[in-house]
């Protein structure tokens, strides 16, 4: 007996893509029914309902879909497929299709050949939100042009869903903006910064010697909104029975009520030390510090320091392949400084995590507590966004304040599969409501949690036990010199071949005759090896790639447009002058994007 069309499509997707095929399920049975038009196409009906044109679906999706621009198309509903089927996006590009009703695509399957749809298309189909914004946050990056097509019954029929279709590309575009401002602003002082406390970041213990030292033992989070003040004199009764992690904007606030944090988190790479250099209440404090953090927390007066790192800090990433045994925690982080303090106490097993002056919202145009030591933010009109409030109804934040409220939403799940004892609180009592937290008052949570004087110094020289410190200064300098040597390398590859670059420019313009062109040919395999070189050069130095994740992307970009323009047909001589002239201009490009990186970084690092 012959397949099905829906059990070839099964068959298909368990190879192409299981994450949907589970999705799928057993489809639940449906009022949607596959119905013919007058016109000898297919649409579907549900009494009088219609989720494609009644009578010419296919025209309806060629009109819509037909000045789709962009690399990426976003698809709002399946259906039959009409709209996939008149969608073709660019070659390297992509088509994300969110279809919120399972048993639609199960109708779907069983009239489609989705192994000849979805392939040709790059295309995924996604029945779950959550799936579908994940995968949307990854395409949608900085320089990616998208086109959103959203079927019109679909919105009709499904208006909760496409809420969700909606608040995915707003959620991606957000964290975009962030992602590009924060490699054109700040990433310049996060690496500079990076090399300047590697001496003293490498030899410190990672944050990992912390885990589970602290199990079971109450935590509060104080982070610096508007209600920081607030919430501290609500805290003083409590202070001994609970471990506080802070982070340097709240110190200045924490110190005139006498109160010493256990931890004091910190991230940036910005110059924050005046909130914490003269600060009295910081002689036991335990540092927990990012690698990038400015070296001079390092060297201000505390207790002791651990470190933990980032996954997306190319310089901490280079290093950590060539010297694996540096390696340190990974710290979860959403951009703020006190979603990566929950990380932590979540890693040292607090639970309860109480979150307080976590605001994450303005108060008139207050952003932080502590007005005289933090006046230097003020919020651009631009950047004010506005989200559900602590007691509802909506409340006034910020574009990265939004991330944070994003972060939590789609992290917090994953940290309570690893910590399944973790309970988390909010009891900041103003600004916006933080996803995952539940909204408690402070006494409270005191009475149920806050039973007894927690030891957190015993803790912390507990962790230090199995710490054994490590001498790296030489090391270290051997392995930045081996970059400043490399980055050298390419350099000079670069200026290679852009000479050789205008040289061709030149006799290109001269090719008249078939002599001509045969010398021009001639020159092929010295363009061919400086492309090899980098790949050599790209191979043989691990984690350089971080540092050249685009450029190396833009590399096998321009080789594949370069090899498909070079299909091997025969072609006459003033089409091949063309084509070589513009495979020349592409390579061109990616060598000058090689040489500014490597000036950036020559620059920022040393």
């Amino acid at each position: 007996m012959s397949e099905s069309t829906s059990e070839q499509n099964r068959r298909f997707l368990a190879e192409y893509d299981p994450d949907l095929l589970a999705e799928l399920g057993t489809p639940k049975d449906t009022s949607w029914q596959v119905v013919p038009c007058a016109g000898g196409d297919a649409t579907l009906r549900a009494g009088n309902r219609y989720l494609h044109h009644p009578g010419q679906p296919r025209a309806e999706a060629v009109q819509m879909v037909q000045h789709g621009a962009g690399a990426l198309h976003l698809h709002f509903g399946l259906g039959l497929g009409w709209f996939l089927d008149a969608d073709q996006p660019r070659e390297d590009g992509a088509l994300l299709v969110y279809e919120p009703d399972p048993a639609v695509f199960a109708l779907a399957s069983a009239h489609l050949d989705l192994a000849a749809l979805l392939p040709a298309r790059n295309a995924q189909v996604f029945l779950t939100a959550e799936r579908y914004a994940k995968t949307l946050a990854r395409y949608l990056k900085a320089g990616v042009e998208a086109a959103v097509f959203v079927s019109p019954y679909h919105q009709q029929h499904y208006p909760a869903a496409f809420q969700d279709f909606a608040a995915a590309y707003n959620r991606a575009h957000e964290l975009r903006r962030h992602e590009s401002g924060l490699d054109k602003e700040a990433l310049p002082g996060i690496w500079a910064s990076t090399v300047r406390s590697l001496p003293e970041s490498t030899r410190a213990p990672g944050a990992e010697h912390l885990a589970g030292v602290l199990k079971d033992k109450p935590a509060v989070i104080l982070s610096a909104g508007p209600s920081l003040e607030r919430n501290v004199i609500e805290l003083l009764p409590y202070r001994e029975r609970v471990v506080v992690f802070a982070i340097a904007r709240s110190v200045p606030v924490l110190a005139r009520y006498g109160i010493a944090p256990d931890f004091l988190v910190h991230v940036e790479a910005q110059d924050f030390v005046h909130l914490v250099r003269y600060a009295e209440n910081l002689g036991q404090t335990t540092f927990l510090l990012a690698e990038q953090a400015q070296r001079a927390f390092f060297q201000v007066p505390h207790g002791e320091t651990f470190v933990f790192q980032s996954r997306y800090n190319p310089v901490t990433c280079w290093l950590n392949q060539r010297v694996p045994q540096w390696r340190k925690q990974i710290a979860a982080t959403s951009g703020s400084v006190s979603a990566t303090a929950f990380h932590m106490a979540a890693i040292c097993g607090c639970s309860p995590i109480t979150l307080l002056g976590h605001d994450l919202a303005l108060k008139g145009r207050e952003v932080y507590a502590g007005a005289e030591v933090n006046r230097a933010f003020r919020a651009a009109p631009k950047r004010l966004r506005r989200v559900p409030g602590y007691f509802g109804g909506q409340v006034t934040s910020l574009d990265h304040f939004v991330l944070t409220l994003y972060w939590y939403d789609e992290v917090v799940p994953g940290l309570l599969e690893q910590f399944p004892r973790l309970e988390l609180f909010n009891a900041t009592g103003a600004g916006a409501a933080v996803p995952r937290f539940a909204p408690r008052g402070l006494a409270e949570i005191a009475a149920r949690y806050f039973s007894r004087p927690v030891d957190v110094a015993a803790a912390v020289a507990q962790a230090l036990t199995a710490f054994q410190p490590i001498q790296a200064e030489d090391q270290l300098n051997q392995h930045l010199k081996g970059l400043k040597t490399q980055l050298g390398a390419l350099t000079k590859e670069a200026r290679a071949f852009l000479s050789l670059q205008r040289d061709l420019e030149k006799r290109l313009k001269r090719a008249k005759s078939a002599k001509d062109i045969a010398a021009l040919q001639r020159k092929l395999p010295q363009i061919d090896r400086h492309n090899q070189r980098f790949q050599v050069l790209h191979q043989q130095h691990p984690g350089l790639e971080f540092f050249f994740n685009k450029q190396w992307q833009m590399f096998k970009q321009t080789i594949t447009a370069v090899q498909q323009r070079n299909s091997g047909r025969k072609i006459a001589p003033a089409q091949w002058v063309t084509q070589f002239s513009e495979n020349l201009g592409a390579l061109g490009a990616f060598w000058r994007a090689v040489q500014d990186r490597v000036g950036y970084l020559e620059k920022t690092l040393f």
